[in-house]
């Protein structure tokens, strides 16, 4: 019944709206992947009104997609125009570009230097919770790498002179780029890369069809898969805490958004804490020293209530969701409704956006630059589904923020530009 109700879903986003990358669809793909295992196995009947409600939202992010601009043609928008740049102009953005990425690459080194070596850095991954206390900044700075590839990326595509070096050398600070995500045990961070540019290539290239859409879902399915086997299993000698001979058919993945919503239908909510685990987002930024009470995020918040009894380490703290933490501040009733606001006031400014995409009001060469922070907070909004409120914006602020300082620089040392005569079709 529910793959059915999915399915109805999927045809009813695609009836009202052509592009298979509109902020709803991408709302579903993360619903869909996190929450896949329900298909398959048995959970409680709370659980499965939640995925009900879930796809209910999805419905009514759908009708916002198709009304909120009803009298426009809901088509992905292809920029045409490419533009040309002086030669010793687009050699200062490329100094720019490695200059800036140098940023996270010296925070890599200086976490392997923190902890006396590569071998010993990746022993305290599987407690990175506890290790990387006060490493705050470096985690950060490690993570700016994918915006600036992603930027990277953008400026070569909407040039009509780039040449087959810059492509060779992009594929190089690509290649970085996944190493850094290999380094911190990210399945997600690896694979998101290939998703990002894809959805790039479809509006300002060519459009992605549905069926290399699939084939680009499964291939990302099963690399997941894959990358879970490696990460349980690996061991070398300097890593005694790996996670070794562990079962990994579970496939984790799938489940990501199920497992916070059985455990919290597992018992009663003793006690709220009216939305402190919100304002955690703000707190972050203070220093414990200076404000040594500050509220929990809601991962940890989460964790002790639910999970702490069973977990006794304090070296991970389970992920939210956009309705366990919405109920551990507000209950039940007062979660829902504050979800469904909540979530409506976020996505009706994305839409505002993707749909002057669509009308090609903000598609010259500058703004262009900025659509991977779209892309960012659109995913954002669907990965909320699973993950908690502060982890998510906090990386989300710092990475958008970043975006428009870099490409404010590109525009101070290009200038003013100019479509060029040479127009690439697609």
């Amino acid at each position: 019944m529910l793959i059915l109700i999915t399915l109805l879903l999927c045809l009813f986003l695609y009836g009202i709206n052509r592009d298979i990358f509109s902020p709803a669809k991408i709302f579903v793909i993360n619903l869909v992947v996190y929450h896949f295992d329900i298909f398959f196995n048995d959970y409680s009947l709370a659980t499965q009104v939640t995925y009900v409600f879930y796809i209910f939202l999805a419905f009514l992010l759908g009708w916002l997609e198709f009304f909120y601009y009803r009298n426009i043609s809901l088509k992905p928008s292809i920029d045409k125009r490419r533009y040309f740049i002086e030669k010793i102009k687009n050699r200062r953005v490329h100094g720019l570009i490695w200059m800036a990425s140098s940023l996270p690459l010296l925070g890599q080194l200086y976490m392997f230097y923190h902890f006396g070596g590569v071998q010993q850095y990746l022993t305290a991954l599987p407690a990175k919770v506890v290790s990387f206390q006060g490493l705050g900044f470096y985690l950060i700075a490690i993570s700016l790498f994918q915006v600036i590839n992603l930027v990277y990326f953008t400026y070569l595509l909407m040039r009509v002179d780039c040449k087959k070096r810059e492509l060779f050398i992009y594929l190089i600070h690509l290649s970085l780029g996944i190493t850094l995500a290999v380094l911190s045990a990210s399945r997600t961070g690896i694979l998101i890369y290939f998703v990002y540019i894809a959805i790039i290539l479809h509006y300002y290239y060519r459009p992605v069809r549905i069926v290399t859409l699939m084939f680009l879902g499964t291939f990302l399915l099963l690399s997941a898969s894959i990358l879970e086997v490696t990460r349980y299993n690996f061991s070398i000698d300097a890593i005694p805490t790996a996670l070794k001979n562990r079962n990994v058919g579970t496939l984790q993945h799938f489940k990501y958004g199920l497992v916070p919503l059985e455990l919290v239908y597992s018992r009663d909510i003793t006690e709220l804490h009216y939305g402190a685990s919100y304002m955690s987002l703000v707190t972050n930024f203070i220093p414990r020293a200076i404000y040594p009470d500050k509220p929990a995020s809601g991962g940890v918040i989460f964790t002790d209530a639910y999970y702490r009894d069973i977990y006794k380490s304090r070296t991970s703290n389970l992920a939210t969701g956009l309705l366990p933490e919405a109920f551990i501040n507000f209950s039940f009733i007062g979660g829902i409704l504050f979800s469904i606001i909540a979530y409506i006031m976020m996505f009706a400014p994305l839409l505002k956006y993707y749909t002057c995409k669509i009308r090609n009001k903000s598609s010259d060469f500058f703004s262009s630059l900025r659509f991977p922070a779209y892309i960012l907070i659109c995913n954002g909004l669907g990965a909320i589904l699973v993950v908690e409120f502060t982890n998510l914006f906090l990386f989300l602020i710092i990475k958008v923020v970043f975006i428009v300082l870099l490409v404010c620089v590109i525009k101070s040392i290009i200038g003013s530009v100019n479509p060029s005569i040479k127009v690439r079709m697609v």
